[in-house]
């Protein structure tokens, strides 16, 4: 998406990764969990307002962002972002627990190998 390349997270760091990859690796690891297409998009863009783990502000637009990605999507990435991660855990939303579950496994070497070895295996 040429607005992620425009805000140069290739060069921004995050953990083991650049933001960018970790971003959509996110997004692809949705896609393979079948999730809907606005928790995907809202995957993508999960953590572009900064939050209480990833501390880095990278947009402050909201309206910028629901333009790119849809309504739906961005209310979901706002609460991923204003909500501590701590009561985003206890959410009942399945959508923001789709999130949270990608980010976990993109960032996990061993819960992304197992996750998709799960998914090869349930076939």
């Amino acid at each position: 998406m040429d607005y992620l390349h425009s805000k140069e997270l290739e060069k921004v760091d995050h953990k083991n990764n650049h933001f960018l990859n970790h971003l959509v690796n996110t997004y692809k690891i949705l896609i393979d969990m079948n999730e809907p297409e606005d928790t995907c998009f809202a995957g993508l863009f999960h953590s572009i307002y900064g939050n209480d783990v990833f501390k880095k502000q990278i947009e402050t637009d909201r309206e910028k962002i629901k333009d790119l990605i849809g309504e739906n999507a961005e209310r979901l990435v706002y609460i991923f972002n204003t909500t501590e991660r701590s009561s985003l855990m206890k959410s009942n939303d399945l959508n923001i627990k789709a999130i949270i579950f990608a980010n976990e496994i993109e960032q996990d070497p061993f819960l992304r190998d197992m996750f998709y070895y799960l998914k090869d295996k349930l076939k």
